[in-house]
């Protein structure tokens, strides 16, 4: 094997396998919707990086992960919570980049952070949306006279 031949490998070889190992994966999307806040919980295989931010006029919350592909089903229709309606995928501003649009009944102020895995291994590297619902007003009973 020529030199120039050897060389073409080991640059394209390494590259191709190195951009695969870096590559993570969206396992999976879990959803429980509760009387305060709906929280959402991706399940990927190694920490990602991610960004986000909030669009209206329809309101959604728009979360980027960066190097990663989706090895799960999406969009996923959400029941019975009182802010989140569904999770779809979008084209991504970048390649290598996988952009989830989460589609809300109203404005959202998620609170957004990572977990390590757990030490037993049942879960894996986790990133949780907490997306809080809106307090209803209470209306006061006018006093006895």
């Amino acid at each position: 094997m020529s030199l120039r031949a050897l060389l073409y490998l080991l640059f394209f070889g390494v590259g191709m396998f190195g951009s695969v190992a870096m590559a993570n994966e969206l396992k999976s999307i879990r959803v429980w919707p509760a009387p305060d806040e709906t929280r959402v919980v991706l399940d990927l295989q190694d920490e990602v990086t991610f960004s986000y931010f909030t669009l209206t006029k329809p309101e959604r919350l728009v979360v980027d992960l960066k190097k990663t592909t989706l090895k799960t089903k999406l969009p996923v229709a959400v029941k019975n919570s009182a802010v989140l309606k569904k999770i779809r995928n979008s084209s991504a501003p970048e390649k290598g980049t996988y952009r989830l649009v989460f589609e809300t009944k109203t404005g959202v102020n998620p609170t957004i952070f990572k977990l390590a895995p757990t030490p037993d291994g049942h879960y894996s590297h986790r990133l949780v949306l907490d997306l809080p619902h809106k307090k209803k007003a209470v209306k006061a009973k006018p006093a006895a006279p």
